[in-house]
């Protein structure tokens, strides 16, 4: 039997599932609007969860030259944020028989998506070996997972409605202005798990570089569908309006 420690890390690809189909839908949502609309009102920088950092630490039993057993960890990472803009304006003037108003009224919003995905899956592989001289193997191996998930996600709005009213003779002298602002500031957190099993399956190369050291590429595939994500959310939401004649 030899015992060894297999260590490694790169970038990977995630499928992001019901996550990215959220975005997805997000931004087909808001570009049907502007579509409507036809005002580009909204301006949205919002892409899917396509790559994660992953790092792994495996000890690896070899049983002679064509099996061995595995029992592994890695840590699974990505943060994907996203904006979205919105700004509309509005100008008219309203007619009186001695007087007249002008006004205007604009609306603008900022968002700011953060979604954080961290998942740790706990691993048995069972290999397959086959040798190329003394050197070098081929391996594939398969197995069962264990995943544990953590999805936190932060959103911060802020909008803004501003209202200007300016009133004029018809003669085109001043008589006065109002103004209204109004300001709300949302700040949204929420953090939640998700537990599941999984199956993987991986191959690639060893190369045996001197005694005791060995270099290898793989290829690895993991299925795993972590739903019922259950956790905690707070949301603090601040308003205010300043308004009054200028």
């Amino acid at each position: 039997i030899q015992l060894g420690i297999a260590l490694s890390g790169g970038i990977g690809k995630i499928g992001g599932s019901d996550l990215n189909k959220m975005i997805r839908d997000y931004n087909t949502f808001y570009a049907d609007i502007n579509a409507i609309k036809a005002d580009n009102a909204y301006q949205v920088d919002w892409k899917e969860m396509k790559e994660l950092l992953d790092l792994r630490a495996e000890i690896v039993a070899r049983f002679g030259r064509y099996f061995g057993v595995g029992l592994g960890a890695e840590y699974l990472t990505s943060t994907r944020t996203g904006t979205v803009a919105y700004a509309y304006a509005f100008s008219a003037r309203q007619n009186d028989q001695t007087t007249y108003m002008d006004y205007t009224i604009t609306d603008q919003s900022s968002q700011s998506h953060e979604h954080t995905l961290t998942v740790i899956p706990i691993s048995l592989s069972l290999y397959g070996f086959l040798p190329l001289g003394s050197r070098a193997d081929i391996f594939v191996g398969a197995g069962p997972d264990y995943y544990l998930g953590t999805l936190d996600y932060h959103l911060s709005e802020l909008e803004t409605y501003d209202l200007i009213q300016k009133y004029y003779m018809n003669s085109g002298s001043d008589i006065d202005t109002f103004s209204s602002e109004n300001k709300y500031d949302t700040r949204y957190h929420e953090k939640s798990t998700s537990r599941n099993v999984g199956v993987h399956l991986s191959g690639g190369l060893h190369v045996r570089l001197f005694s005791g050291f060995e270099l290898f590429a793989e290829a690895l595939y993991r299925w795993a569908n972590l739903k019922d994500w259950q956790g905690d959310a707070d949301m603090v939401q601040t308003y205010t309006s300043t308004s009054g004649y200028l």
